[in-house]
């Protein structure tokens, strides 16, 4: 039982972690079509033009470990209300 149990709270924060790293306004990842829907209008060119350098940001950040700053408190949010229901 103990081996399920802890299988299962790893596939939890591997799952919370992918979560916590898609929401991160870059891009090509699902964080920024919400920040980008809630910009005004005026802003449209402007997004347009500079969404091809979030893959460049993207790999930076992944590579130098900037992202982690984000997804933690994230990571750490969505463990704190799944763990409420455990």
């Amino acid at each position: 039982m103990y081996a399920i149990q802890k299988i299962f709270g790893q596939a939890m924060w591997i799952n919370i972690g992918f979560g916590a790293f898609n929401l991160l306004p870059i891009p090509p990842l699902d964080g920024w079509g919400v920040i980008s829907s809630l910009l005004p209008y005026k802003f449209n060119d402007f997004i347009y033009k500079y969404e091809n350098v979030g893959y460049a940001v993207l790999l930076i950040s992944i590579f130098t470990g900037i992202y982690s700053y984000v997804t933690t408190p994230i990571m750490m949010a969505f463990y704190y209300v799944v763990s409420i229901f455990m």
